[in-house]
């Protein structure tokens, strides 16, 4: 009866036409109502109702569309306070900053660097380098194979290396420096190569002669090392090994053992075109040192005498 009132007020005043049911006999009254509208705008399908029930089971009904309208908030009305106590700890998630990458390659091989005292190679207009390419042409004169040995401190291993890059620098000579000083090896380190392969692996088997050597920071010297505790090498391989550097070299320097124990250069006798002492400045070899030399077949050729300038 509500939709009935409802509807006849939505009508605004229109006139209705309401047709009387027939009544057919033998079967049960029914009332069909036909409203017919003389107005162009169509009646909607289903009109917004609310119905509120009274008694103490209070009962609310409504139309679709009313119930899906949402109910506006109640001003000055807040949310109930979140309940006291301890509760579950729940991380907090922060957003992750992004993080960028560059790429840097690297050499395959790094450069080996000879040691800054290695002058004539740093600086071959130095006055010192000049003294050392005056040095390679005197000693150096007529010889093949060179052996280097001196008091301990006195730079041996320097000068010979500073030769080495004189001759290979300046006068274009195919050289090669070999390991001999078997106590405190040291030509790997001034250089800048690795100690390995070197004299261990070639008299192990390991590998070949000319794998064994090591090439420099210029390509005229090459170098056969040895790592430091190797084991004394046999007097038979270092001749060998000697005598097949002279046919591939122009010059062969060797560096020796300490004048501490001369006894060491004894396998070189006879295989060495000559031999220098390296000493401090105004210190001469003893001559007992001499006569020890003389014993081992090696010849003396002169003394090469090194002073450490102030800086």
């Amino acid at each position: 009866m509500g939709r009935m009132l409802e509807a006849l007020k939505q009508g605004n005043g229109q006139r209705l036409n309401i047709a009387a049911p027939a009544i057919i006999p033998d079967e049960p009254l029914r009332t069909e109502i036909q409203v017919t509208a003389q107005s162009e705008e169509p009646l909607s399908e289903e009109f917004p109702f609310i119905e509120v029930g009274g008694g103490p089971g209070k009962k609310l009904e409504a139309s679709a569309a009313v119930l899906a309208t949402p109910l506006p908030p109640i001003p000055g009305k807040k949310a109930p306070p979140p309940p006291q106590g301890p509760g579950p700890l729940v991380p907090t998630l922060s957003q992750p900053r992004p993080m960028s990458v560059a790429f840097e390659p690297w050499p395959a091989q790094v450069k080996p660097c000879p040691a800054s005292e290695i002058i004539s190679f740093h600086q071959p207009e130095h006055p010192v380098s000049k003294q050392y390419d005056s040095l390679f042409e005197k000693v150096t004169e007529g010889c093949r194979v060179l052996l280097f040995a001196g008091a301990k401190g006195a730079g041996t291993t320097t000068v010979l290396l500073n030769l080495a890059f004189s001759g290979c620098m300046r006068f274009r000579k195919k050289l090669v420096v070999m390991e001999s000083n078997l106590v405190r090896p040291a030509l790997a380190e001034r250089l800048g190569i690795p100690s390995s392969p070197g004299w261990a692996e070639f008299l192990a088997g390991s590998v070949a002669l000319e794998k064994a050597l090591q090439t420099t920071s210029h390509p005229l010297l090459s170098c056969l090392p040895a790592r430091e505790k190797c084991d004394d090498v046999p007097a038979e391989a270092q001749r060998w090994v000697l005598g097949w550097l002279r046919d591939r070299f122009d010059l062969v320097l060797v560096d020796g053992a300490g004048l501490e124990q001369v006894q060491r250069l004894a396998p070189l006798s006879g295989t060495c075109d000559g031999m220098y002492l390296v000493m401090p400045q105004n210190v001469s070899p003893e001559t007992t040192l001499i006569q020890e030399i003389s014993r081992l077949g090696i010849r003396l050729r002169g003394v090469i005498h090194t002073q450490f300038e102030s800086v």
